[in-house]
């Protein structure tokens, strides 16, 4: 536990101060710089934020808190608080693929149509691989998204149906670009994994994560419904820190639909650094080149940074909340923050800016 700081606060005259204790015997860093990293980083969100952090190192994990109140940045014990993970999501539908490859139930590059979608209105060949690094030429959402009866613009993907997104890509969906050539970032082609992925193994798609990742590796406070953790789910804030309505996903939940905590993705990627288990390991291989500081696995992305270290990343981002998670095999390093920042926020990107920050100095 992270112990060497209590609270950072603004003085009435607008001057910062720091009240430190000592730190711990088994804190995360070793001076306070990380401290001061964080309140910089935060001072431009709205009253109510809560950022829950964890980071590995040397076999540990170790956690921190926080919440804004008032002018002040208060420690907090949230390691068990239930945050939307946004986009983070894709990572796990990709270990899904992974499992089903490994299980020898489809093929990385199985064409779609195989698998229910055999009036797929474009003529080219869409494998499950595309759909997992982003180069299947879909869209990054799907063009009729907007026009579903009765839409909810402030939970965009709630009554996006099954028979909805079929029917889209039997009827209009167009390709951005040919499958495979290039990188292009979809939420419809990540969610179109999960859905199909889902329909393979007849369930749906909260039952399969349930099932094959959920469970077996003990993240009891994960989930798609939250209606299951009534007491635990933190507030969706807006830009400005009003409250917003949480997300629906239903077709497309293979795209962003996990509810989670710091403890149970902690848990998550010490199954990565253990390296036993195949489908895991086979999300981190590199499937598309990027550019020269940039690959695709199978969810993940795999930057190479200045220093040359490669770390593999993924974030995410709902009307209420933005995520990141971002980890080394080599040294086995990670850091996890999750936050009710509202990826509308103009300075959302923060939140991805201090987690590289804080993983250089783990």
């Amino acid at each position: 536990m992270f112990r060497f700081f209590r609270l950072l606060c603004w003085t009435a005259f607008g001057f910062p101060y720091v009240l430190v204790a000592q730190p711990s015997s088994d804190a995360a860093f070793s001076d306070e710089a990380p401290l001061q990293l964080i309140r910089e980083q935060c001072e431009v969100f709205p009253e109510g934020t809560q950022l829950a952090m964890a980071f590995l190192n040397e076999g540990k994990v170790h956690f921190m808190g926080f919440q804004r109140m008032g002018d002040s940045l208060v420690e907090i014990d949230n390691r068990t608080a239930v945050f939307e993970v946004g986009s983070i999501t894709k990572v796990f539908t990709s270990t899904l693929l992974a499992q089903a490859v490994g299980a020898e139930q489809v093929q990385l590059d199985q064409d779609i149509r195989t698998l229910g979608l055999e009036k797929l209105w474009v003529k080219d060949s869409i494998s499950l691989l595309n759909l997992a690094n982003h180069s299947s030429g879909l869209p990054r959402m799907p063009s009729d998204i907007f026009l579903t009866p009765n839409i909810d613009h402030q939970n965009p993907f709630k009554g996006y149906t099954g028979e909805i997104l079929e029917a889209y890509l039997a009827e209009k969906v167009h390709l951005d670009h040919p499958p495979g050539e290039q990188y292009a970032y979809s939420n419809l082609g990540a969610g179109l994994l999960g859905y199909l992925l889902a329909k393979q193994a007849d369930m749906n798609y909260p039952e399969l994560l349930q099932r094959q990742i959920f469970d077996p590796i003990g993240m009891k406070n994960s989930g798609c419904e939250r209606a299951d953790f009534p007491d635990q789910v933190v507030p969706a804030l807006g830009v400005t820190g009003d409250t917003v309505p949480h997300w629906d996903w239903q077709s497309l939940a293979g795209a962003g639909v996990i509810l989670s905590t710091v403890e149970d993705l902690g848990k998550f990627v010490k199954q990565h650094f253990e390296q036993e288990d195949a489908a895991l390991n086979l999300t981190r291989e590199p499937t598309l080149r990027v550019s020269p500081k940039l690959n695709i696995g199978l969810g993940w992305h795999i930057i190479r940074g200045k220093d040359n270290r490669e770390v593999h990343w993924h974030n995410g981002g709902t009307a209420g909340f933005s995520s990141h998670l971002s980890m080394d095999m080599e040294t086995e390093q990670a850091v996890i923050i999750l936050s009710n920042v509202s990826a509308y926020h103009p300075k959302m990107r923060r939140i991805d800016q201090m987690g590289f920050r804080l993983l250089k100095r783990l």
